[in-house]
């Protein structure tokens, strides 16, 4: 895993990506998802999201695989990137099955396997699966390893400070502040060094796209939230 002055290279050698992913996703953050992640009160409370993650959660090995299997000769040096980040990926689902089945979200492994996806969390999903296909890998170190994941960051951040609160906290949460956080800057030191200004915009405008449709994912699990739960909560509190 890169030191921490290594990952501070690497942010300040990409603020063109970077800020405006992250000015992005702060604005993510003051929406009604947030709102109402920060103030559940039970672990049942969250299982829209978790049954959601959990498909998230289990394809993204899978297309980090393809990613690594579409990797030409000459680009050997993203082999590292990509076993690593699938190594680090592989067992998080079971994680997320093992808090779901704790905490009696889901009656048997099967009922995860067996959940649908939104429109939007397949949308998200397959953004994977197209940078796969179109072996676009400045692309992906861009969309999947920076936008995407620095997204789940500041979920998990959220998350895990709240399961903790509610008293219902698991390694599944604890485990993706940090390893996240790694993620979301990890690949940029594999950026292709001859980026042209207009591919960079390209990876940019597909960069905000992936965190538009993130930010619509998380929305998309609402609807089986009862409305004001997380603003009730708050007053409550108060």
């Amino acid at each position: 895993m890169a030191s921490q002055h290594d990952l501070l290279a690497l942010r300040e050698a990409n603020t063109w990506l970077l800020d405006p992913v992250e000015r992005a996703v702060s604005e993510i953050e003051t929406g009604r998802f947030f709102d109402w992640l920060g103030n559940v009160t039970s672990a049942q409370q969250l299982s829209p999201m978790a049954s959601q993650i959990f498909l998230h959660s289990a394809s993204l090995p899978r297309i980090i695989g393809m990613m690594l299997a579409c990797t030409p000769l000459r680009r050997g040096e993203l082999y590292r990137v990509y076993s690593q980040h699938a190594h680090e990926e592989a067992d998080h689902h079971l994680l997320l099955l093992d808090w779901m089945l704790q905490h009696r979200i889901i009656s048997s492994p099967e009922a995860a396997y067996d959940t649908n996806p939104t429109p939007a969390t397949a949308a998200c999903i397959n953004i994977g699966y197209e940078l796969a296909c179109t072996h676009d890998h400045d692309a992906w170190l861009g969309v999947m390893n920076t936008a995407v994941e620095l997204c789940f960051h500041r979920l998990f951040l959220t998350a895990a400070r709240r399961t903790r609160q509610i008293g219902c906290p698991h390694s599944y949460f604890d485990v993706h502040v940090h390893a996240d956080a790694h993620h979301s800057v990890m690949g940029l030191g594999y950026l292709s060094p001859s980026l042209s200004q207009k591919q960079r915009e390209k990876i940019v405008h597909r960069s905000l796209q992936a965190v538009a449709l993130w930010s619509a994912m998380v929305d998309s699990w609402m609807p089986a939230i009862p409305d004001g739960v997380g603003s009730e909560a708050k007053r409550s509190s108060l």
